[in-house]
């Protein structure tokens, strides 16, 4: 117990001592205890205060309670009454130091588990980016492949003596080399991307020619389609525009096509990639477009559609569950619709729905053209 003249000096002592409790007199020389409490309280908000009267200070005592003040008593009173008081203080300074502590490992924990979602969060990015570069990784590959067998066959055709053949196998060489390009440029767009959704910002969104969009997916796309299954693709019309960020709009496509292919069979399959115009007036746009794609596959149970487009949720052996996933986030961020319609034994059909214009004679948002789809 440390014992203090007057206000000033019982202040003085607490400011070199930092006690947990302060018994304080109401009235004192230079510093009455209405005032002591006030300076203790801005000090230490957690100390405890108990205040002692001699007279009938209603008003003054419930003021002081306002003001942070423990408790009281009012002379006379026993030392059973203060040590009573006093002890009940304590437990609350040890109450409230347990509360400072479970706060503290309570925020240490909140960074823990923060840190924790950002690193689940970086594994999905990362899980998902080798996912979308495994589509250009495998159209490249085959183009590598063909671009061999092309040169292989040059000094052959050379010793012919057919500079036509040599020339058209030069020709094919280039569009391949092009056809290569285009899928670098590919990948390299798909990390930006990647780089956005890590660090959000706002991507580059602009009006894009429809057609240009379906057909670089298609080209993309086509790397998982086998021999045996046809494409039917009918594209809009080059004046269709959609308003969006084309690299995440043409993943959404290519996901929808490599599901498409992957899901159906080898004997005469189809998958049909085409459009239909909803036309309708509005202050900005012309209407909605949407893009359909269609498989005839086996389907799948309503329990099996429910979950396509959850995270690593997939029935493939091998499979990582991400496509649909990020095709649908993808359409999401472009302000699109995503949905998808299937029965078992019936196929799967996809549609994303975008707003569109038709703008004739404005320069779309610069993106690689496709060329022709070639067959694996």
């Amino acid at each position: 117990m440390i014992p203090a003249g007057d206000g000033v000096e019982a202040l003085s002592l607490f400011e070199k001592h930092a006690p947990d409790v302060v018994i304080t007199d109401i009235r004192m020389p230079n510093l009455d205890g209405i005032s002591l409490l006030e300076r203790i309280r801005e000090r230490s908000p957690t100390t405890e205060v108990i205040l002692i009267t001699g007279f009938a200070e209603t008003g003054t005592v419930i003021d002081a309670l306002r003001r942070g003040a423990a408790n009281f008593l009012e002379k006379p009173f026993r030392p059973a009454e203060l040590l009573r008081q006093v002890e009940t203080s304590f437990a609350h300074c040890a109450l409230a130091r347990e509360a400072t502590r479970l706060q503290s490992e309570l925020e240490e924990e909140r960074r823990r588990l923060e840190m924790h979602q950002r690193m689940a969060t970086l594994g999905r990015l990362l899980a998902g980016l080798a996912h979308e570069v495994n589509n250009p990784l495998t159209f490249l590959k085959g183009n590598v492949e063909l671009l061999r067998r092309i040169l292989a066959e040059l000094p052959k055709q050379w010793e012919q003596g057919d500079p036509s053949a040599g020339h058209d196998a030069l020709s094919q060489a280039e569009a391949l080399l092009d056809d290569m390009a285009f899928g670098a440029v590919r990948i390299q767009d798909l990390v930006a991307t990647m780089r956005r959704f890590a660090s959000p910002q706002k991507g580059a969104r602009g009006w894009v020619q429809l057609a240009a969009l379906m057909a670089n997916s298609i080209k993309l796309a086509q790397a998982k389609r086998v021999a045996e299954t046809a494409t039917e693709a009918t594209l809009p019309p080059a004046e269709i525009m959609v308003d969006a960020d084309p690299i995440e709009v043409e993943t959404c496509l290519v996901n929808l096509l490599v599901n498409a292919y992957e899901a159906v069979g080898t004997q005469g399959s189809v998958v049909r990639f085409s459009t239909q115009l909803l036309p309708y007036a509005t202050g900005r746009y012309h209407g909605v477009v949407e893009v359909l794609v269609e498989d005839d596959g086996p389907g799948m149970p309503q329990a099996v559609l429910d979950e396509v487009f959850t995270p690593f949720f997939t029935r493939k052996d091998g499979g990582m569950g991400l496509g649909l996933s990020i095709a649908y986030e993808a359409a999401k961020r472009n302000g699109a619709q995503l949905e998808l319609h299937s029965e078992e034994g019936a196929g799967t059909r996809a549609i994303l729905r975008l707003p569109y214009d038709v703008r004739e004679g404005r320069r779309p948002v610069a993106i690689p053209q496709a060329s022709e789809p070639r067959r694996r």
